[in-house]
């Protein structure tokens, strides 16, 4: 089946896109309370379990709680509260605004003192100025700099120099392991796993012991796969030694064993389910084919995509590899020929269907969302989103939803998919472009169902216009909205949609 003709979708004007700059000092007082109760409120409290933790965002309400306003990591927040608010209230925001320079003050002369150094809130400041950054980075198309996550790692390390172990110093190095495994899968660069076992003393058991970090440590071992096969590719060898490639591929298999595991680990209450549209949740939601899986939050949904882009990579290795080394085709058990069902065919079904799975988790992060949401928006039920509430009361997953620690009201859960929705859902697309962008990819392209590439490619533009992402070099023309429809996306030129990804994913990496 097509993709079926979506209503029009907003892209924002010049002057949306790109406003000038209003000094976050101008907010007024209620302002800037209004924007750090928002952020605590819809990033840091709903959707967020130390059951899906990647060691940051659940910790800071519990430290915020024991700050000083003026200490390092109240400044920080109050910070990345602002950024937000500008951000939905169509403001700009910048580097130099006065918060944000106390917050880099403070944090620098509490780093100056010996005691300060041992505060776990210290750590959580440099990780919170690092996601500033992060989002800074993506609005404004660079690559991040990585000063405060060094500066995360260099207080780690002096506190383990010093003999201190405090309360979440486990979840704290899992935040940098989270960062450097994706940091090393964006870059292609190999994982080097020295820093973290010397934090850890070779011992993982104090990492936490949930899907996100298991993932993550899986993500590790993909990203070395990764570098391995560009330097293959680049260098285009037509011959490799039988028991190097012989182990290779032994290796690739464990780490696809380990990948395709995973889902097994999940409590149940994990599991993506399908609901139907017209039938389940409204049909102004945009969806594939008429279908969307919801998931708990946010959070959880976000951890599916990164395993579903992981698989896409290793299948993407696997698949070229057989074109770069024939000989490899005897190491999968299979032939050449076309007419056989064999590896190749298994891996194109795979494709399709992981390819699926994350077009299908659209509709979960932005529902009818069709252009930014104003404050106003986001206290008006006008943005429907599916969920487990539209799931049957006697259906058994809505049942463990609800006993679970993870319930939200159908409101909360509504409000937090529109601060968090289309940001976790721009990661997952860009990733998946940049991947079909790479020469090693045509396999995996040419495996998409008839006309999935373009819908994709709507979507990314449509969650790069509700997050008033400048989309210069994407328009042919000066129109504001165009049709998601996959075969005829107005005023733009969708050959630039890989590009444009290319470039969020460098900005994201970290």
């Amino acid at each position: 089946m097509k993709a079926q003709k979506e209503p029009a979708i907003y892209l924002p004007s010049a002057n949306e896109q790109c406003v000038s700059p209003v000094p976050t000092s101008s907010l007024s007082d209620d302002e800037k309370e209004n924007a750090t109760s928002l952020f605590i409120t819809y990033v840091l409290v709903l959707g967020r379990s130390l059951e899906s933790s990647r060691g940051l965002l659940e910790l800071l309400t519990p430290a915020l709680a024991l700050e000083v306003d003026d200490s390092p990591l109240s400044l920080s927040l109050h910070a990345a509260a602002i950024q937000l608010w500008c951000l939905i209230n169509s403001r700009s925001f910048s580097s130099s605004d006065k918060i944000l320079t106390q917050a880099y003050s403070r944090l620098r002369n509490a780093i100056q003192d010996p005691l300060q150094r041992r505060c776990e809130s210290n750590v959580l400041a440099a990780l919170l100025l690092q996601r500033y950054e992060r989002f800074s980075a993506v609005w404004n198309q660079h690559e991040q700099c990585h000063v405060h996550r060094n500066g995360a790692l260099a207080l780690l390390r002096q506190q383990k120099l010093d003999g201190i172990n405090s309360k979440h110093r486990g979840y704290l190095i899992s935040q940098l392991f989270h960062i450097e495994v994706n940091i090393c899968i964006s870059k292609k660069i190999p994982f080097q796993a020295s820093e973290i076992t010397w934090l850890t003393d070779q011992d993982l058991s104090i990492l936490p012991s949930n899907p996100s970090t298991a993932l993550d440590t899986i993500g590790a071992s993909i990203a070395n796969h990764q570098h391995k096969f560009y330097l293959l590719s680049a260098d285009r060898f037509t011959t490799a030694p039988n028991p190097d490639l012989s182990q290779w591929h032994q290796d690739l298999q464990d780490t696809e064993d380990q990948l395709h595991s995973w889902p097994n680990t999940l409590p149940r209450h994990w599991l993506p389910q399908t609901l139907e549209s017209g039938k389940h949740f409204d049909q102004s939601i945009i969806t594939y084919e008429g279908y969307g899986d919801v998931y708990p939050n946010i959070q959880i949904a976000s951890i599916w995509n990164l395993w579903h882009t992981y698989c896409l990579l290793l299948l993407q290795i696997k698949l070229a590899l057989l074109d770069f080394l024939p000989s490899s085709y005897e190491l999968v058990g299979t032939t050449r020929d076309p007419l056989r069902p064999d590896f190749r065919v298994k891996s194109i079904q795979l494709a399709q269907d992981l390819v699926d799975s994350i077009c299908q988790s659209v509709p979960f992060h932005l529902g009818n969302y069709i252009k930014p949401a104003s404050l106003s928006e986001l206290m008006v039920p006008t943005i429907l989103c599916p969920s487990y509430h539209d799931m049957e009361p006697s259906h058994i997953p809505y049942s463990l939803y609800q006993k679970s620690s993870l319930l939200m009201s159908r409101d909360d859960h509504r409000r937090h998919v529109i601060f968090q929705g289309p940001w976790h859902m721009m990661g997952t697309l860009s990733h998946v472009l940049s991947i079909f962008a790479d020469n090693e990819s045509n396999i995996l392209v040419h495996a998409l169902r008839e006309g999935q590439m373009n819908w994709i490619r709507a979507q990314f533009l449509r969650v790069l216009g509700l997050l008033r992402i400048d989309l210069d070099g994407l328009s042919t023309n000066n129109q504001d909205t165009y049709q998601a429809d996959p075969s005829h996306l107005h005023g733009l030129n969708t050959a630039n949609a890989e590009i444009m990804a290319k470039k969020i994913l460098a900005a994201l990496a970290g």
